[in-house]
C-alpha cells in the first residue's frame, strides 16, 4: 500500500509538471487567449473594411553603420512569423552579413528587451533565439561592421567577449 501511494503521488506530480512547464515558459501554442489567436478571430468577425484597421503590425528599426538616422518601418504581422522570417522577408539577411538584433516586447507599461543571437557563419538567427513575433513588437537591427580579424582578436581576449555580452 505504501508503494502504491508513492507511485500515485509521483504520477500526479509529473502530470502537473507536464501541464505547467509549457504554460509557464511562454509557449504560445498552448496559450488559449494569446494575442495572435484573438487577432485572427477579430478579423474573421469584422467586415472587409474593418479588417484593414484590425491588422496586427510590428515595427522594424534598421540602424545601418555610418548613418545617424535609423530606418523605421511598420510591417504587417503574419500568423506564425518569427524573427528569422522577418529578416528574410525584408531582405536584411542579404543586406547585412553581420548584425546585432534586439526584440523589444511590450509588457504592460514597459518594454522588455530580448537579445536575439544572429550567427554570421550560418547567416541566420540561432533557433533558440528565433522568437515568435507578437503584435506591438519592435525589432531593432544594428549593422555589425566587425570582420574576421576582429573575431580572431576577440577570441584571444576572453574578457572582451564577456564585456560585450
Amino acid at each position: 500500500m505504501n508503494t502504491q501511494t508513492y507511485w500515485l503521488t509521483t504520477l500526479r506530480t509529473a502530470t502537473l509538471l507536464v501541464i505547467l512547464i509549457p504554460l509557464g515558459s511562454g509557449c504560445t501554442a498552448l496559450q488559449t487567449g494569446s494575442s495572435l489567436g484573438m487577432q485572427s478571430s477579430h478579423l474573421a468577425e469584422g467586415t472587409e473594411g474593418d479588417a484593414s484597421a484590425q491588422v496586427a503590425t510590428i515595427s522594424l528599426e534598421v540602424r545601418p553603420a555610418g548613418r545617424r538616422e535609423p530606418e523605421m518601418q511598420q510591417l504587417p504581422l503574419h500568423e506564425t512569423m518569427h524573427v528569422q522570417d522577418l529578416l528574410e522577408q525584408t531582405g536584411l539577411t542579404r543586406r547585412f552579413r553581420r548584425m546585432e538584433l534586439h526584440l523589444m516586447r511590450p509588457t504592460g507599461a514597459d518594454m522588455a528587451k530580448m537579445r536575439v543571437q544572429f550567427s554570421h557563419q550560418a547567416g541566420r538567427v540561432d533557433p533558440l533565439f528565433d522568437y515568435a513575433l507578437r503584435p506591438g513588437d519592435h525589432v531593432v537591427v544594428i549593422e555589425d561592421t566587425s570582420t574576421v580579424l576582429d573575431d580572431m582578436l576577440q577570441s584571444l581576449n576572453p574578457l572582451a567577449s564577456a564585456r560585450r555580452n
